[in-house]
């Protein structure tokens, strides 16, 4: 309104209300003429306050003159202050509007996952992209502490160490746990998180990110599977071998129980592929160990030592007789005929046996003496077991004949 641009100015830059007796009369407004000709004669304006600063004027007009008394100017303060947080709040709802709009939008674009927590961890929020079925992401889980919803992984020491880190209200990055999905497929997550707090610096929740990472994990599964299984026939390798032989060995020095370790070296496999192939050999070999896995228990260690070396490990052993039909078992297995490429192929074994704690206390000399056992049972004719001995290599077989394993 430009007949009260100058009393508005006037009161943007005092703080104060500002008014004129009579505006066609006043020295300091701009357009006399147009204000004499629209009948005002006086102008009253104030400021619009928030936390003490001016954002704003509101201007009035009269055809009367009429200086305010007191009691409008105490008003227009109150007035003043209370337009001023209205006024912000609308603005701060606005931008809230406009900020929550930027983040569901980049939300929709981006392949993480935000989340919220309260004081004590159940879940608040959970905003995802299209790429998360709700379905998936927000089942059972709002409302719910993390470890509260049924997971594949961790273990309960896995998320008792990630209640720890929460307690302590320290930040966190790459926690990773696994879960089924309701169509029946597990996937894996990976959120880091840190705390959030109240104005007053009370602690309000954890917030932070997460991503499925389930193609990663199963990635780097299959790395590690080739890494610790032997590529052609899927058992144990001979890196993996070691440590999980240590630890059978430490289970059962804790149970005060016994253990066998198994040694199985192919009769004739050479000849096998001089006639066949390699690629026939490799075939033997894959039903091979599918012949051994399927004769043992699951809980049961075997392993492929390379070429034509195979290694079991027999837990909870009491005493030799069953280790014995074991060994018998599996001459069995290996001399049942092999059809490669529509050709059958023969071969035997000489089996070694060693058993913790009577031949050995440590995994290494468990090995060696199974070896040794494995070829006094060469030299014994093959297609026989031998348990070890002091100097078993020279033995005659302890166990097992090729009459009575064929």
């Amino acid at each position: 309104y430009r007949s009260g641009e100058g009393m508005a100015g006037r009161a943007w830059a005092s703080g104060e209300p500002v008014w004129t007796s009579d505006v066609q009369a006043d020295a300091r407004t701009k357009n006399k003429a147009l204000a004499g000709q629209s009948g005002i004669r006086g102008v009253f304006a104030f400021p619009v306050l928030s936390e003490g600063r001016t954002i704003g004027v509101l201007s009035f007009s009269s055809p009367l003159v009429r200086q305010p008394d007191k009691r409008l100017l105490q008003a227009v303060r109150v007035v003043g202050s209370q337009v001023g947080q209205f006024l912000q709040r609308k603005q701060a709802e606005q931008s809230l509007r406009e900020s929550e709009e930027r983040f569901r939008s980049l939300t929709q674009m981006s392949s993480d996952f935000f989340w919220e927590s309260d004081t004590t961890y159940h879940m608040t929020q959970l905003v995802h992209g299209p790429s998360y079925p709700s379905a998936h992401m927000e089942r059972g889980i709002l409302g719910k502490t993390p470890w509260e919803v049924p997971s594949l992984s961790p273990e309960e020491a896995g998320w008792a160490a990630h209640r720890a880190v929460l307690e302590q209200r320290l930040p966190f990055r790459d926690f990773e746990f696994s879960r089924a999905m309701p169509d029946g497929e597990q996937r894996h997550f990976s959120i880091s998180g840190q705390p959030r707090y109240a104005a007053d610096g009370s602690f309000s929740g954890y917030r932070g990110v997460g991503r499925d990472i389930t193609e990663i994990a199963l990635a780097r599964e299959h790395i590690a599977s080739l890494a610790y299984s032997d590529p052609l026939t899927g058992l144990a390798n001979r890196t993996s071998l070691g440590p999980s032989l240590e630890q059978a060995v430490q289970r059962a020095r804790r149970r005060n129980s016994k253990l066998a370790v198994v040694f199985v070296d192919l009769d004739g496999f050479k000849q096998v592929n001089d006639v066949h192939g390699h690629d026939a050999g490799d075939a033997m070999l894959v039903e091979l160990g599918r012949r051994l896995r399927a004769n043992l228990r699951a809980s049961d260690l075997v392993a492929r030592l390379g070429g034509d070396e195979f290694l079991v490990v027999l837990e909870e052993v009491t005493e030799t007789s069953p280790v014995e039909t074991v060994a018998r078992k599996l001459l069995s297995e290996v001399v049942r005929p092999y059809t490669l490429g529509g050709r059958e192929a023969h071969v035997t074994a000489s089996i070694g046996i060693s058993v913790y704690p009577d031949d050995a206390v440590d995994s290494f000399a468990l090995m060696k003496h199974a070896d040794m056992a494995m070829y006094a049972a060469k030299q014994s004719g093959k297609n026989t077991f031998c348990f070890y001995t002091a100097g078993s290599a020279a033995n005659e077989p302890q166990a097992g004949s090729k009459s009575d394993a064929a």
